[in-house]
């Protein structure tokens, strides 16, 4: 529940400030209790691995304050906002100065799709409206990409400062040492404009991102924090049979359904189109390698997608999996008989001129409901593509695409 009203931008960004200065992070993360920093460190290695990173990904962190997390992340293709000036200025000491920019978490200045990770955490808790936030990272992350965001469960970790102080152990567990750095007792008192718990987590989440999963730091039995990473609810994957949650469950059966459709299509084309080998580019976990009768191919760029198709077929050494961006592969021509392009909102112009080339026959676009043909046809033209068919499913679009086909 909001406590503070802001009257404009300038307005929230002065109280900010404020807040910031008055709450040095920096002494935070070096706080002299054990237990905190047992608490923040888990919940910082649970961000990182629930986050996973490729080598090409370009990584966004929202609300990257002094840049503690954002100096873990290799140095190239890590990028951090803030909205305090006073923040990025400590932040330029752990990270490239380019790569910061000041801008506010609700209006993100990048286009959609932008992003291949996006995480942030800790931050919601301090604006004026994280709903909105949500949605800009909703917007701005590729629809083969991953969103990691943190809360703390800010009702429990008052009960326990309660409890810790009644028994008089804040000393040894909240403030330890010679430290100067006192916790406050309520957070949700001042900083805190938003106060979350696990409910409260998976109902802000937006309808276009899905919760593949939701951790408790530093315990189930004890949850301090919560991490959650989200996808693209755009994206075509196999649900998990026995989901967490209810908002999992439920995009989980449009999900298989929909799943069930494009299989249903793409074993039409493969009983009337001879194939030997086939190309998946952006092939996830494998959710539709099962269809290749014969040789099987499958490139993504999301490492933790890769090892779990890997995983899955290991013993099916016909089915091969590779961390693999298809614009940077070098194919022979007419190598593959059947090609799959999914994952990717707009397919760029140099992953489907090597589809194209290495493919001689059709190629299967699955895309989301919402992306428009229109924007396709530039990258498809330039392929040499032309759209046999085009059909709708609840989730998704499907194109199949030839070389020399009549362009639609």
């Amino acid at each position: 529940m909001t406590r503070v009203v802001f009257r404009n931008q300038q307005e929230f960004k002065a109280w900010n400030d404020s807040m910031v200065e008055k709450y040095d992070i920096e002494r935070f993360h070096d706080h002299p209790s054990p237990f905190v920093r047992y608490v923040e460190g888990k919940r910082i290695r649970r961000t990182f691995a629930l986050l996973a990173p490729g080598p090409r990904d370009r990584v966004l962190e929202v609300g990257c304050g002094a840049g503690h997390l954002l100096e873990r992340l290799p140095e190239g293709r890590r990028f951090g906002l803030d909205l305090s000036e006073s923040m990025l200025r400590r932040a330029q000491r752990r990270v490239d100065p380019g790569t910061l920019l000041q801008a506010n978490a609700e209006s993100l200045p990048f286009r959609t799709g932008a992003w291949d990770r996006v995480y942030c955490s800790e931050v919601l808790e301090h604006l004026a409206d994280p709903r909105a936030a949500l949605a800009e990272i909703e917007r701005i992350v590729a629809t083969h990409g991953v969103v990691v965001v943190s809360v703390p469960n800010e009702r429990l970790i008052n009960r326990l400062k309660a409890a810790v102080r009644k028994t008089g152990l804040s000393r040894a567990v909240l403030r330890t040492g010679t430290s100067d750095y006192a916790m406050p007792e309520r957070m949700d008192d001042e900083w805190h404009l938003h106060t979350f718990n696990r409910k409260g987590l998976l109902n802000a989440i937006p309808r276009g991102l899905r919760v593949a999963r939701l951790e408790a730091i530093p315990f189930r039995w004890l949850p301090l924090r919560y991490v959650a990473r989200c996808e693209p609810a755009d994206r075509l994957v196999a649900a998990p049979s026995h989901p967490r949650s209810w908002p999992a469950a439920l995009y989980g059966w449009r999900a298989r359904g929909d799943l069930h459709a494009v299989k249903r299509r793409i074993q039409e084309w493969l009983r009337v189109t001879p194939c030997d080998r086939m190309l998946d580019a952006g092939c996830g976990a494998g959710e539709l390698a099962s269809l290749a009768p014969a040789d099987y191919l499958g490139l993504d760029t999301d490492a933790a997608a890769v090892a779990q198709a890997r995983r899955r077929y290991r013993r099916d050494v016909r089915k091969r999996f590779l961390i693999a961006d298809a614009a940077m592969t070098d194919f022979p021509a007419d190598f593959f008989d059947i090609g799959l392009v999914r994952g990717m909102a707009e397919p760029g112009r140099a992953s489907l001129d090597v589809i194209a080339r290495a493919t001689r026959g059709p190629i299967i676009l699955v895309q989301p409901a919402r992306a428009s043909l229109e924007s396709l046809r530039a990258s498809l033209a330039h392929a040499g593509l032309g759209v046999d068919s085009d059909e709708v499913t609840r989730v998704h679009r499907i194109l199949v695409c030839r070389r020399g086909a009549q362009r639609r």
